[in-house]
């Protein structure tokens, strides 16, 4: 049997895009356009500073998104079901 360890130092508050796609397994091109389509909440500090995110709450929100993927709702459908 294989042991899996996990990394348990909490993850930091906000990341850029790259490291949140490193962290959550995805391309940086999706969260890109989750990000685009109101999907992916982000932070902006200011006029032409790079997007952070709320690790945690965008590695939830992206499992969200995947489950509703998975259930075969398109990215329109998962929008309403996500955005009210």
């Amino acid at each position: 049997m294989q042991t899996i360890l996990m990394n348990t130092e909490p993850l930091e508050k906000r990341v850029g895009r790259k490291a949140l796609a490193e962290l959550a397994g995805v391309r940086d091109s999706t969260l890109k356009f989750y990000s685009e389509q109101g999907l992916l909440p982000y932070h902006q500090a200011g006029a032409g500073l790079a997007r952070r995110y709320d690790a945690q709450a965008a590695i939830a929100r992206l499992q969200e998104i995947d489950a509703l993927q998975a259930s075969g709702l398109d990215i329109e459908q998962i929008k309403a079901q996500l955005t009210g």
